[in-house]
């Protein structure tokens, strides 16, 4: 392949994975995708950073149940 569709090819995946990321709240994934490089060097599979993220917002959607059950 050429340098431009090598370029084409990450713009489409960083576009993706962009698209995905919008579902979740702007600071989990500002987290998640900063402390990722502590834990691997390698880019991140959509799989890797899901589980993360979903596991970051469950936390977040259990401390607000509790939060919102206070009296």
């Amino acid at each position: 392949t050429t340098r431009a569709e090598d370029v084409d090819d990450i713009k489409l995946v960083v576009g993706v994975y962009l698209e995905a990321l919008s579902e979740y709240p702007a600071d989990v994934v500002r987290h998640v995708l900063t402390t990722h490089a502590k834990m691997s060097k390698w880019w991140p599979s959509w799989q890797e950073l899901a589980e993360r993220l979903d596991l970051h917002t469950e936390r977040r959607r259990r401390l607000s149940e509790i939060l919102e059950a206070k009296p």
